[in-house]
């Protein structure tokens, strides 16, 4: 059983929420018993599904497909899955942070042995590497546990906080490497089996700019011109036009990063 990132999703797919959940959860569950031998054997009972959001298919047609199948496993056992497009913008949100702590970790350099940096720098290092060691365990025993899945998308994301606290520390684009190889090591065996992190953060920020601009009523040539037209206006020394235009761009939801090289843009989850 394998797990697609865009498109034509299988665990995403189904014309009700009902369907769709029952088939993310199955998928899901199955992936897990491939990853995990002892994963139970029996299949997990799917929660009731509430609330007025768009079909699946349609959902897929503006939201990433990792992100609806984030929000279709978002609840506990016995609770029922409340549909709807705030789930799926808290969805995204959760899971653009897993993608950016994920990269954030694979940017650090350092070759010192983990230990040593983390006494250097202290609770946050050691915080990723405890998360780390505990991932697929606590993953493991939420699944176990009535397959759990809101439980198991909850230790990803205490990981990814983690993560990010790290790579706040002064000394951590430097050293952090060996403190955060342990954490890379666990996402991969944990959420890849789960249907998450599949792409990399480029093609994942693709697929938020593909579907959700369209939603807003935006295309990426617009942005585009939006961000050429503040580059001009920068280069004129024109800052009140520049500034203008970067408000434009930020109520529309588009991040402008500025760099030696020209500015560039993603779409804000």
């Amino acid at each position: 059983m394998s797990h697609s990132s865009d498109g034509d999703v299988q665990s995403a797919s189904g014309d009700t929420p009902e369907g769709a959940r029952r088939q993310a959860v199955h998928d899901a569950w199955r992936c897990w018993r491939d990853a995990d031998s002892s994963a139970p054997a029996t299949r997990p009972v799917v929660a009731t599904v509430a609330g007025s959001g768009p079909a699946p298919k349609n959902a897929l047609r503006e939201w990433p497909a990792e992100a609806v199948r984030w929000a279709l496993l978002a609840t506990h056992p016995g609770e029922s899955l409340q549909w709807d497009e705030v789930l799926l913008q808290q969805s995204l949100i959760d899971l653009s942070r897993l993608y950016e702590a994920r990269e954030t970790a694979r940017e650090l350099q350092g070759e010192e042995p983990a230990p040593k940096v983390a006494h250097a720098l202290g609770s946050p290092a050691w915080e990723v590497i405890e998360r780390a060691q505990s991932l697929r365990r606590n993953v493991s025993s939420a699944l176990a546990d009535d397959f759990d899945s809101a439980t198991a998308l909850s230790h990803l994301s205490a990981l990814a906080t983690a993560l990010n606290r790290f790579a706040n520390h002064k000394q951590a684009r430097r050293r952090g490497a060996p403190v955060v190889r342990g954490a890379l090591e666990a996402l991969a065996k944990t959420a890849e089996p789960l249907g998450f992190l599949l792409d990399d953060v480029e093609r994942f920020r693709g697929a938020i700019a593909r579907k959700r601009l369209p939603a807003r009523g935006l295309s990426p040539a617009q942005v585009e011109q939006w961000v050429a037209d503040r580059a001009a206006a920068r280069r004129a020394r024109d800052w009140a036009e520049a500034d203008a235009i970067r408000a434009r761009l930020d109520e529309a939801g588009i991040i402008v990063i500025d760099g030696d090289a020209g500015s560039t843009w993603r779409v804000r989850p």
